[in-house]
């Protein structure tokens, strides 16, 4: 009685187990090559975009500082300028 109980057992899991086990070991190998190689690839593009955000990100840091230091003279050259003008005005030719 057990050996028949056994070999009913042993006959389904030799007719299942193919059915289950057949999308993980029977994989292409050249797909799997080709889908790590453009893993690598697009991780590659992804370094290039994070090296040139961050110096764009430097190069906009710089230039608002740079802007603000070209305000300030501004100001600082418009009172000159102004105060050029106003003695250019104020005295008799």
């Amino acid at each position: 009685m057990k050996s028949k109980i056994f070999l009913y057992m042993a006959m389904c899991l030799m007719l299942l187990i193919p059915r289950t086990a057949k999308a993980q070991l029977g994989f292409d190998i050249g797909s799997v090559e080709a889908y790590i190689n453009d893993h690598k690839e697009q991780r590659s593009l992804l370094l290039v975009r994070s090296t040139l955000e961050a110096s764009n990100k430097l190069l906009h840091d710089y230039s608002s500082d740079a802007n603000i230091d070209y305000k300030d003279i501004n100001k600082e050259l418009d009172k000159y300028t102004r105060a050029f003008d106003y003695t250019i005005l104020c005295v008799p030719v």
